[in-house]
């Protein structure tokens, strides 16, 4: 599966479901807990990596970044930070009044008849 050009949210709930189903057809064999624990982390880890693989060639800096995190990442994460890139670079590549407005917004600074609190 690929986001190919798509909404990341679309691409990232076809996987969750793809691994749902996954995991009901196979469930965990293992009864010992840390057996249990180490292969849930090795699954986490190879979701991460499956997600990442196919994620547009645009988002291939976060995908460094996500990769090089401490500790590693599970899926949950690496979407959290893929998705804030790509709202990122959605704003970035809008309009260049609705990006200085985007950035005044960041600011704090009063861009329409609300105020918006510095992040």
């Amino acid at each position: 599966m690929k986001q190919d050009g798509g909404p990341i949210e679309k691409y990232y709930n076809g996987l969750q479901g793809i691994w749902r189903e996954i995991d009901f057809r196979r469930p965990n064999p293992m009864v010992c807990a840390a057996d249990i624990e180490k292969y849930n982390l090795t699954i986490q880890e190879d979701r991460v990596y499956l997600f990442l693989d196919g994620l547009d060639n645009r988002l291939d800096n976060v995908r460094a970044d996500v990769l090089q995190m401490q500790p590693f990442p599970t899926v949950k994460q690496a979407y959290a930070r893929v998705r804030r890139e790509e709202l990122r670079q959605a704003v970035m590549l809008s309009n260049p009044d609705s990006t200085h407005a985007a950035a005044m917004t960041l600011k704090g600074v009063q861009t329409d008849s609300r105020q918006i609190p510095t992040l």
